[in-house]
């Protein structure tokens, strides 16, 4: 996010290769996409230069709206729904401008975070590196994700670089926005029931 005016506002979803990331609600800017530690491998736990060759986005937060993506990358086609095993939810960082907490990922056992998968094969991101701040507010990860047949694809994802001391809650609005977006991509049920428990 390079600019202070960020915005959360779902796509259709396309059939994605064989395996192996706007308008404002309440009239106030609010803020797109946030995830936190994405490893899996030892080689996900590095940060990904810009250039690095990632078939697949993953998105879970603000950028499951087609509307902000769009902006900032032209020809991202959502591939498939996905999850992010051994993941869950956080909120480490209060961003004022939407008044809301960020959503991001953190290494948990047992969990998974679900969210739609994008081919971005020959899709450009640095006008949404740019917009997001990359990397001073967030940056690139690697993560492997699985859709429902539990296949296994690589992707990357946007990663917040910084934290607070004690993390806060999501605004309702924000909360509100990504739950509308998760059952627009069509989501798990109990996914959305996961996300409602967290206002």
């Amino acid at each position: 996010m390079a600019d202070e005016k960020h915005s959360v506002n779902g796509h259709p979803e396309a059939a994605a290769p064989e395996a192996e990331q706007a308008p404002e609600f309440g009239n106030k800017p609010t803020p797109e996409g946030a995830m936190v530690d994405l490893t899996g491998t030892a080689e996900e736990t590095l940060l990904l230069p810009q250039s690095a060759k990632i078939p697949y986005f993953f998105a879970f937060d603000a950028l499951l709206d087609q509307a902000i993506v769009a902006r900032y990358v032209k020809g991202l086609i959502p591939a498939k729904i996905a999850c992010a095993p051994n993941y869950r939810l956080v909120w480490p960082y209060f961003y004022p401008p939407a008044d809301s907490a960020l959503p991001s990922l953190q290494r948990s056992a047992g969990s998974r975070v679900w969210g739609q998968l994008f081919d971005a094969r020959g899709v450009k991101f640095d006008k949404l590196d740019e917009h997001m701040s990359v990397p001073n507010r967030y940056h690139r990860r690697a993560v492997q994700v699985l859709d429902r047949g539990d296949r296994r694809f690589s992707a990357f994802t946007y990663v917040l670089t910084i934290s607070d001391p004690e993390p806060r809650k999501p605004s309702e609005a924000y909360l509100r926005h990504l739950i509308d977006n998760a059952r627009n991509r069509g989501l798990p049920d109990e996914w959305i029931a996961e996300l409602e428990k967290m206002g």
